[in-house]
């Protein structure tokens, strides 16, 4: 079963911190424990593989909306988009981009630079690596047709959506509720279920047509957001340059120069070797591809080459054998076309070749008659003869005659 370590931050800058371990659906495994950050580390390191999520203060973190077109690099975007809506200057803030809603409009987390450090040096301090940071507010409760919110010290956290809040004191409560309910227009929920720790205190929030339904907040209200954690639906704060792989980076920077002579020192030794056996390997490929050209180019017919060397030497063997057949049968032919040739004065041999069992003979003839004499002659031999092609040119026939046995 896969777990999770949820460490809730203090609300001050102190190194303090609660704790639990839960299961991945949330069900504590476990007492919620108070403690430093070091103390929550050594819980960590006695259950190695958890995932690691972070709740950062609510009060620190604003959620706001951004209209961006839908194409623009939403990194760069996104801060100008909000610019007007936040009091410090963008260069100063972190945003967090979340999901996009139906309208284009993209949720955002935007957090202070100094409190992301503050936050990391914190938890590095103490030997933590957050596999989540994300704001407390989104583990409130989120139900259909209601908001949920958290009063505890006099502060109010409020969860309006699946990325979406606020966070007011209790004595501005009923006015910032109102606006809120103002802006929510037709989503404006019909009750408010209010996780309230202050139950000693009034409740000073009346806001007509919607219902406050109070339940008694644990003590240790981390038991009770542990259970609402998405991992799908949270807008982590872990990224851009505070990502984990940016962190990483920022850790192997410093080593970066000792690594890169290392490495050089390491070229150096096995160079060579990787030298020669890249040169070897290169010259069997290269030696590979031309026995199998001179495979294919002597075998043409061969379709699939699978061990060339015993290919070749079938296929040789089986030419040796066609060769010391048709060897005979061309010095037969010839032996039997010779005598016809050798004694015809009006012909002039130019040329013989001997392919597929047939001798072709190139020649010159003094006239059409001595070229169908030298066809009836070699006929009277038992060989089958045929004029391949016959032509006039200055006084003289050049013919091509292809002679074979008669089968």
């Amino acid at each position: 079963m896969n777990q999770r370590i949820f460490i809730r931050l203090s609300h001050d800058a102190s190194a303090a911190a609660s704790w639990l371990r839960a299961s991945e659906a949330g069900l504590a495994l476990g007492n919620v424990m108070s403690g430093t950050l070091e103390q929550a580390a050594a819980e960590i390191v006695q259950q190695p593989g958890v995932q690691i999520v972070v709740l950062a203060p609510a009060t620190e973190i604003v959620f706001a909306q951004a209209a961006v077109p839908g194409r623009a690099r939403l990194a760069q975007a996104v801060p100008y988009a909000l610019e007007e809506q936040l009091a410090a200057d963008v260069e100063q803030l972190h945003f967090a981009l979340g999901r996009r809603e139906a309208d284009g409009r993209i949720n955002t987390a935007v957090v202070s630079r100094a409190h992301m450090e503050d936050w990391l040096a914190r938890l590095d301090a103490a030997g933590v690596q957050p596999d989540t940071l994300v704001s407390e507010l989104q583990l409130l409760p989120l139900a259909p047709g209601e908001w949920s919110a958290l009063r505890e010290n006099g502060v109010v956290t409020v969860r309006t959506g699946a990325q979406q809040g606020l966070v007011v004191d209790s004595e501005n409560l009923e006015a910032m509720m109102r606006a809120a309910m103002t802006e929510a227009g037709v989503d404006a929920p019909a009750r408010v279920h209010l996780i309230d720790a202050d139950l000693d205190t009034p409740l000073a929030a009346a806001v007509e047509g919607v219902e406050f339904v109070r339940e008694p907040c644990p003590a240790h209200p981390l038991s009770r957001l542990a259970k609402n954690f998405d991992a799908q639906g949270v807008i982590n704060l872990l990224q851009g340059e505070y990502s984990r792989r940016e962190q990483l980076g920022r850790l192997w920077r410093p080593w970066r120069a000792a690594a890169a002579l290392l490495a050089v020192w390491l070229v150096f030794n096995i160079g060579i070797t990787v030298f020669e056996s890249i040169q070897l390997a290169r010259e069997q490929s290269r030696l590979t591809a031309q026995v199998e050209q001179l495979y294919r180019k002597t075998f043409p017919d061969a379709r699939k080459v699978v061990n060339v060397r015993v290919q070749m030497q079938r296929g040789l063997d089986a030419l040796r054998a066609s060769a010391d057949a048709g060897n005979a049968d061309f010095l037969g032919l010839l032996a039997a076309s010779g005598a016809a040739l050798h004694d015809n004065s009006a012909i002039t041999l130019r040329g013989i070749s001997y392919k597929d069992r047939q001798l072709e003979i190139d020649l010159e003839a003094k006239d059409m008659q001595a070229l169908d004499q030298l066809k009836q002659r070699l006929m009277q031999s038992a060989l089958a003869v045929e004029i391949q092609s016959a032509a006039a040119r200055e006084g003289k026939v050049d013919g091509r005659l292809q002679i074979r046995r008669r089968s």
